[in-house]
């Protein structure tokens, strides 16, 4: 799913239904508190809950109707930030087993491939951040005329706040994972430098290295 609000709604809703040890307190409180949300609020993200957890012991899962509620919590949440487009997002992950499958917890021998945006609201022992390059994360690209002196960055916080999101999803151990190449955009076999954040703040005094 894409990065706006209730594209993250959705995705973390996907995983409370999926996943029994996601608890719906943790898709609320993911995107505000519960003690900002009034009486009002409150019983209908309730009644919400327990349709949902009514809909999750149906053999065969009636996605028109989860999609309904899973609309009407984004409103609740998030009322200013309706997204037609996320609607539409939600529709392929229903339609397509394999990335609705994403949202399903792992067996012990299997290791669960997850994106920034998809791990909001998760925790693991171990965690493998991977794609540490410059140029990658945080995304940049060359200044005009293609002055790579002079890189001008895509979004620098919202790329450092996806970092630190990977950072926290670790209960034991975040492994970082760079290398001296990497695969650009178009297929091609670069150079690979350290992205800025595994040096950002002399955060590199503070870690183990291991080559």
């Amino acid at each position: 799913m894409n990065l706006n609000i209730w594209a993250s709604i959705f995705s973390n809703l996907l995983y409370f239904i999926f996943d029994s040890k996601f608890k719906f307190i943790d898709v609320i409180e993911s995107f505000t508190s519960y003690d900002k949300l009034t009486s009002t609020k409150l019983k209908d993200l309730n009644n919400c809950k327990k349709q949902l957890e009514k809909l999750i012991l149906e053999e065969v899962l009636d996605f028109i109707e989860i999609k309904l509620i899973f609309i009407t919590i984004a409103r609740i949440i998030a009322p200013d930030l309706e997204s037609a487009e996320s609607e539409d997002l939600l529709d392929k992950v229903f339609n397509q087993p394999i990335e609705l499958s994403s949202y399903k917890p792992v067996n012990s021998n299997e290791l669960n491939i997850l994106t920034l945006h998809k791990s909001k609201g998760l925790e693991y022992d171990v965690i493998i951040h991977i794609d540490l390059y410059e140029w990658v994360l945080p995304n940049k690209k060359p200044g005009p005329n293609d002055d790579f002196k002079n890189p001008v960055f895509g979004d620098w916080q919202q790329d450092l706040n996806l970092h630190y999101v990977g950072l926290t999803r670790a209960k034991k151990g975040c492994i970082l994972v760079t290398s001296t190449q990497r695969t650009n955009n178009k297929g091609q076999v670069k150079n690979g430098n350290d992205s800025e954040f595994l040096n950002h703040n002399g955060i590199q005094e503070l870690r183990r290295n291991k080559k």
